[in-house]
């Protein structure tokens, strides 16, 4: 597993968002990664109004072709 972490501040150096990327592959019999799956997790820190929170889910297929010369 990895994980990507960012934050953000505005021009007075407040807060203004946070960004937490987590990703797990799988792999086959050979260890070559087959999908590469992740999780987002942004919040912002709107001036004056509720924070906010967003989360998103992804998956990528990886496929390998390969020719033999």
């Amino acid at each position: 597993m990895m994980k990507s972490v960012s934050k953000t501040v505005d021009q007075d150096g407040d807060p203004f968002s946070d960004e937490t990327m987590t990703y797990t592959y799988q792999y086959d019999a050979k260890g070559n990664a087959t999908s590469l799956n992740y999780v987002n997790t942004s919040t912002f820190y709107p001036s004056g109004r509720p924070d906010e929170t967003e989360n998103y889910t992804g998956k990528f297929l990886l496929t390998y072709n390969c020719k033999q010369i």
